[in-house]
């Protein structure tokens, strides 16, 4: 990489015999007084080549670098997750902590200007939040393909002002066990094993999208998408994008290894209260190239977790008496005289009983529509559609036909979870829920009400679960529905989380 040297002859809190004074790092002169002799660098930002801390400087000045290189930092490492997730290229900043607070209250607006001038980021206006409208950024795209590489920040109140920031973090006792346990993760560099996940990961992404161009329920819009292909370009830049966020991880476990921990690296969504941390949000490859210690890492998941859940709610309208939970209160509030128990009449001892479990698409590819041979592509077309059905608003689809154009919505809706149990279904996607979290969703909103209760149970589920190995003083690190563990505990992980078969989470089982 031809680029200059970051070598630097002074750091903060050098001392000149002859004038007897000290270097203060943040202004880049010698005073004769400062309040600390050292700097602890833990706190990680990228330094990017089309934008570096020279041209950073001569902008905004020398006490500004670290601040404005943070900054952009940001603004990248949201993108690459939002890119990631919802293949956008906007994002959202916190305007008076990632903005105002890190750029300075009195800097912030000349500083972002001259950003936009400069043609470095760029700035719109998205949708309304709470009635405010939310301003979203985006980076130059040279930012994503030019040299990058990791430089502690050594400015003193930025570091102070991150600090300030991980104090909330650090006092929840289910992320301050995740960052003990992800300090204790080791990375095997493998230019070459990586590159073989991520090549197996996008020819398995090829393929299915193959698949799903023949899926009756994969609307027009996301069929023209995919019939787009993958052109070499497309194919390139998905690589690369992967490459990316395995950097981002490296760097990541890099910070909490030195104490650097931000409150972007653990966090709890609005939706259903689930906890993204910095590997959860990664591509799923990437953990074969991870040990806890000196040992690999293994899943240890729920088997059919989506429709476990949807069980665990439908247990909880009958076999729960008013006052045990508020949550299952509030859904047989809604729920009425109808109920769920034909469901569990049709699947729960197969598929969710306490001994061996048959799977849950495959029993229903097999027996509620007569597939033959349910081959791994017939049961992922099964599991596509059932969450569509769960997921989806039904007057989107009131005029679609399925399964070889022979059933309709309500149809199917009432041939895989009964009447009764599609009638709930219904009244919950058509109603304002109180969560706990989050915005209600209102009118046209209310059918993603289903996805956010079984969010939200699943992330009580789970919280149970942390608990369990938290007391057994286990690592892991959570995986919405599952946890990474070392491989030397999975006898004794699996003991633990499967040990309810007795209670009314009992649908709910591990692998």
């Amino acid at each position: 990489m031809d680029w200059y040297s970051r070598n630097r002859e002074f750091k903060y809190g050098d001392y000149d015999k002859s004038t007897k004074l000290y270097y203060n790092e943040d202004s880049n002169k010698w005073v004769s007084w400062l309040g600390k002799k050292q700097i602890i660098e833990k706190y990680i930002r990228y330094e990017f080549s089309c934008f570096d801390d020279r041209e950073i400087e001569k902008h905004f000045g020398w006490s500004n670098i670290d601040r404005v290189g943070k900054y952009l930092f940001l603004i990248y490492k949201k993108s690459l997750v939002v890119r990631k997730m919802y293949d956008k290229d906007y994002v959202y900043l916190d305007k008076s902590f990632d903005e105002i607070r890190l750029l300075g209250m009195n800097n912030y607006k000349d500083i972002v200007n001259k950003l936009k001038e400069l043609k470095i980021i760029k700035l719109k206006v998205g949708r309304k939040v709470y009635d405010k409208s939310v301003r979203l950024y985006k980076l130059n795209d040279e930012f994503f393909s030019c040299d990058k590489r990791r430089v502690f920040i050594r400015n003193s109140k930025v570091i102070s002002l991150l600090d300030s920031r991980v104090k909330s973090t650090l006092n929840d006792d289910f992320i301050g066990w995740e960052i003990d346990s992800c300090k204790k993760l080791n990375l095997e560099e493998s230019k070459s094993g990586l590159y073989r996940l991520i090549s197996i990961r996008l020819r398995d992404k090829m393929i299915s999208d193959e698949r799903k161009l023949d899926w009756d329920f994969i609307g027009m819009r996301e069929k023209d998408k995919i019939s787009k292909g993958w052109s070499d370009e497309k194919r390139v830049e998905y690589i690369l994008q992967c490459e990316r966020n395995f950097e981002l991880l490296k760097t990541d476990i890099l910070s909490l290894k030195e104490g650097g921990i931000t409150d972007d690296m653990f966090t709890y969504d609005d939706f259903g209260g689930r906890l993204y941390n910095i590997l959860n949000n990664k591509e799923k490859e990437f953990r074969n190239l991870l040990k806890l210690g000196v040992n690999k890492l293994i899943e240890v998941d729920m088997v059919n977790g989506y429709v476990s859940l949807l069980c665990r709610v439908f247990k909880g309208i009958t076999q729960l008496k008013k006052g045990d939970n508020p949550f299952d209160d509030k859904i047989k509030e809604i729920v009425g005289e109808d109920n769920g128990d034909e469901f569990l009449d049709m699947y729960e001892d197969i598929c969710f009983g306490k001994g061996k479990r048959v799977d849950f698409y495959n029993y229903v590819g097999l027996k509620s529509f007569g597939l033959k041979g349910m081959d791994s592509d017939s049961r992922d077309y099964i599991k596509g559609l059932i969450l569509y059905i769960l997921n989806g608003k039904t007057e989107f689809s009131s005029d679609k036909r399925f399964i070889d154009n022979k059933y309709t919505i309500d149809e199917l809706g009432e041939r895989i979870f009964s009447k009764g149990g599609w009638k709930c279904i219904q009244k919950l996607k058509n109603t304002s829920i109180d969560f706990k979290i989050g915005k209600t969703n209102f009118g046209y909103t209310q059918y993603k009400n289903m996805s956010k209760i079984l969010s939200y149970m699943e992330v009580t589920i789970m919280k149970g679960v942390w608990r369990k190995l938290i007391s057994n003083k286990i690592n892991y690190i959570s995986l919405f529905d599952g946890v990474l563990i070392s491989s030397i505990d999975k006898e004794l992980v699996l003991e633990l989380v499967n040990n309810n078969v007795s209670d009314i989470n009992s649908c709910i089982k591990f692998k």
